[in-house]
């Protein structure tokens, strides 16, 4: 459930945090020994190295099969160290439209199979039990280690009954084990919540090309990110992606819309982005607390 917008807010945060991908992540993941393809790799010298880290906490919103969404909070974190093997030569995403700033959207095609030729290896790393603290609420994460070395946290708020408060600010704390020990104050706090007013997603609607109008609640100062992504016969995933302001309504124009073919399961996602913090711990090392705010379903696109 909500594996896409995991996997955006993954990007976002974790990457810029020196946290790779999620070993079996179809687009990203290494093999039994955690090294990888990646493009983002394609401008770094052989032998460059991060380490970081991130939690991310987050309000999310889904549309699937049913006639209702359902709601999750959920918090994320991770920590790794990246290095690259091998530069990169090439790449397996090609720029259709370029995404030129706010209020405008790009269309980018990902050919299947393709690779940008560098490879990256990803560490994982534990930083003992991390503990998320709010005005009333506590959070306890211990590392969860994978059979094949992926070590990540993960924990269902919601699952318990526990809702996310609005505005309430997070802090986030470890004591270390071969990831430093880190204390991040009170910084992150969750956005306004975020639903889709239109289209309507439940059901898994039909959806006409041309100018797909949206609308949506609440606001932020930020501008959204927001994503449409299909596939095609030949297995190629063309996406769209754009950075609407936060006034609650926007237009996916047709001129990146009507290049996509029909497609049963196109998947469309909105994210806000509330407060975080950022803790460095030296030697280029940094943990990022995030907390976000997001909703996402899918439709056919006709």
């Amino acid at each position: 459930m909500n594996g896409p917008i995991r996997r955006v807010l993954w990007l976002v945060l974790g990457l810029a945090a020196g946290c790779g991908p999620a070993p079996g992540d179809d687009d990203t993941a290494g093999d039994d020994d955690d090294t990888a393809g990646d493009d983002d790799a394609s401008d770094d010298d052989a032998g460059t190295s991060d380490t970081g880290g991130y939690v991310a906490l987050d309000a999310d919103l889904f549309y699937g099969a049913g006639d209702e969404p359902v709601r999750q909070f959920a918090i994320f974190a991770g920590f790794s160290t990246y290095t690259v093997i091998q530069e990169g030569t090439g790449s397996s995403r090609e720029e259709l439209d370029p995404l030129d700033g706010e209020d405008d959207c790009g269309l980018w095609r990902y050919e299947a199979g393709a690779s940008s030729g560098a490879v990256v290896e990803y560490t994982y790393h534990s930083a003992g039990t991390i503990a998320v603290r709010g005005e009333g609420q506590e959070f306890l994460l211990d590392p969860i280690v994978e059979t094949d070395g992926w070590v990540h946290y993960a924990a269902y708020p919601s699952d318990e009954g526990v809702e996310p408060v609005t505005g309430l600010p997070y802090s986030a704390s470890a004591p270390g084990d071969d990831f430093p020990a880190f204390a991040a104050d009170p910084g992150a706090a969750l956005p306004d919540p975020l639903d889709l007013v239109a289209p309507d997603l439940r059901g898994w609607p039909s959806i006409p090309r041309g100018d797909v109008d949206l609308a949506w609640t609440g606001s932020g100062e930020e501008p959204l990110s927001l994503g449409l992504s299909v596939r095609t016969d030949d297995g190629d995933t063309l996406q769209v992606l754009c950075q609407p302001a936060d006034d609650g309504a926007f237009t996916l124009p047709s001129g990146v819309v009507d290049p996509l073919p029909a497609y049963d399961m196109a998947y469309l996602y909105l994210v806000r982005q509330g407060s975080g913090t950022t803790v460095d711990l030296g030697g280029g090392i940094a943990v990022h607390v995030s907390a976000s705010a997001g909703v996402s379903g899918y439709f056919a696109l006709e």
